[in-house]
């Protein structure tokens, strides 16, 4: 069936999920890519439903979709929902994200992967209507049913070009819909249909092994393959890069990563066609270069740079990056060593908070390789860099659905190693796991939603590392009520425990007097200077 056809049936709540399913995970930059494969015609995969499904499992619906409110569903997805979940977000316009095609970077000859854009709720309010879109020739994916009409919006609201520009534009915009929007109304996904009188038991066993063995061919193994048959055992000298690296083990380091990182020092764009055809001499030339750049880039974003852990890595793509341009750091001398480093360090920065790596990440490594190398051996400052802007009142509204800029927000706080709230010990990893150390609230859910202040709850403003057990002893206390508590077991330290995790530690301050709006205020200039300091000379 069709696509556009499916995700209709979701909004019409006659397609829906058990209520067994995992959420829905997907990274916005996932769902960007699946988009792109989609236009290009590109198999996603074989879809399992089960008809009647309902009368056997509670069900529910898609995340983002009609709630089901009592209405059985005709089917359920055993096999498919976070595909199904994410372009259905992407193409009904609900969820943290919004995705475009860029119409604009289009008519100056970029292609489709680097044309799919995705941003966040609050930075995409600025295409939210037509005469928005039509300035910067913005296409939002949740109009894709409405392209004709939109189409006609767009060339109206454009009363600043004469009558052949308009022409010209309609033309153009034509040869979008053949392009892009018909591919992806006509996609069609191959589906399996289980009948209703499929036994649970073998419902149950099916969706089991579907979970366990559903893992699809890497690059790295279709590479792997084509270098075994030319004497080389990549397999056995990634086991063995592990071996030597455990920073890259720690981090969940792909494989693809450390051939991306080889495309970029090789002076190709690191996409998975170009990837997948590299030469086997060329893999192995530049193999243990890019692992050691990896492993030291690694190093210091987690030692320098605040992510302690993969939870707090902000963007994975721009790790290939990051290793590629290790080898300007490693060939300088002396205290020039110390200076590119903290350059690169200055550049990750600045590329993460301005979401440099949210869309075409492949096409932004490629671009950036170049500029980067220059100015760490002494030319000029890349464009993200000394153009580098940040709005600090977008932290107000950032909450983990804002996954990259929350988790840059906490690897911002966690630079300066924050004492744990229990034992006044530096926050290492060895510390987070043995005592079950997460981001918690500071003023606790439970206690704003008793004075009326839940509104902005969840913003990262109002969130640090808390172990377990303080976690649970907070419940829903006033922090001046807990912080007493803290203070008579840790009377000299608790300031200092405060002070390290960017809390204010004066009694007179909003903390202490349960000022929840002072507090994020607070919080917020604390985090712009701290940004400041990152991301400035």
């Amino acid at each position: 069936p069709a696509l556009m056809y499916l995700l209709s049936q979701i909004e019409n709540r006659d397609l829906a999920l058990p209520d067994f399913q995992r959420s829905f995970v997907w990274e916005p930059s996932g769902t960007r890519e699946l988009i792109v494969s989609i236009i290009r015609g590109f198999p996603a995969g074989n879809l399992l439903f089960l008809r009647g499904g309902s009368t056997v499992f509670l069900p529910r619906s898609v995340e983002g979709a009609p709630a089901l409110d009592g209405h059985e569903p005709a089917t359920l997805v055993l096999d498919g929902q976070q595909r199904l979940s994410s372009l259905f977000q992407a193409f009904y316009g609900v969820g943290s994200h919004r995705f475009f095609v860029d119409v604009g970077t289009l008519m100056q000859g970029a292609d489709v992967e680097t044309a799919v854009k995705v941003y966040s709720t609050a930075k995409a309010r600025q295409w939210s209507t037509p005469a928005g879109q039509a300035r910067s020739l913005m296409f939002p994916l949740a109009r894709i049913q409405q392209f004709a009409g939109w189409r006609d919006e767009i060339v109206e609201a454009r009363d600043d070009l004469d009558p052949d520009e308009g022409k010209a534009l309609r033309g153009y915009l034509n040869l979008i819909e053949s392009a892009i929007i018909e591919p992806i109304r006509r996609y069609q996904f191959p589906t399996t249909t289980l009948s209703e009188s499929t036994p649970t038991e073998a419902v149950c066993t099916i969706f089991e092994t579907l979970n366990r063995t559903g893992i699809k061919l890497s690059v790295f193994e279709l590479i792997s393959a084509r270098a075994f048959a030319q004497g080389e055992r990549l397999r056995e000298r990634w086991s063995d890069t592990l071996e030597r690296n455990p920073v890259l083990e720690d981090f969940g380091i792909d494989p693809y990563y450390i051939l991306q990182a080889i495309a970029l020092r090789a002076g190709l764009v690191p996409r998975r066609g170009v990837v997948a055809a590299m030469e086997v001499s060329t893999i192995v030339q530049h193999w243990d270069a890019a692992v050691s750049g990896m492993a030291n880039g690694l190093t210091m974003i987690r030692d320098e740079c605040g992510v302690l852990m993969p939870k707090w890595l902000p963007y994975a793509p721009m790790l290939p990056t990051l290793a590629a341009a290790w080898q300007s750091v490693q060939e300088a001398q002396g205290a020039a060593s110390g200076a590119r480093r903290l350059k690169l360090q200055r550049w990750f920065w600045c590329a993460t908070f301005a979401g440099d790596y949210d869309n075409a990440p492949n096409s932004r490594a490629d671009a950036d390789m170049p500029l980067l190398r220059n100015w760490l051996r002494g030319g000029d400052q890349p464009p993200v860099v000394r153009d580098f802007e940040f709005d600090p009142s977008q932290w107000a509204i950032v909450t983990i659905r804002q996954r990259a800029l929350y988790r840059a927000t906490m690897a911002l706080l966690l630079r300066h190693r924050p004492l744990d709230f229990h034992e006044a010990v530096p926050l290492t990893r060895t510390v987070i796991d043995s005592t079950a150390v997460d981001d918690h609230h500071v003023f606790p859910k439970g206690y704003l939603s008793d004075v009326g202040l839940g509104n902005r709850i969840d913003s990262v403003l109002n969130h640090t590392l808390i172990d377990r057990e303080t976690n649970i002893r907070i419940q829903k206390k006033a922090p001046s009520v807990y912080l007493t508590e803290i203070a008579d077991e840790l009377p000299n330290e608790l300031p200092r425990i405060l002070n390290s995790h960017g809390l204010p530690d004066d009694k007179e301050g909003p903390l202490w007097r349960n000022n929840f709006d002072g507090f994020l205020e607070w919080r917020l200039q604390y985090l712009a200077q701290e940004l400041e300091k990152v991301t400035s000379e």
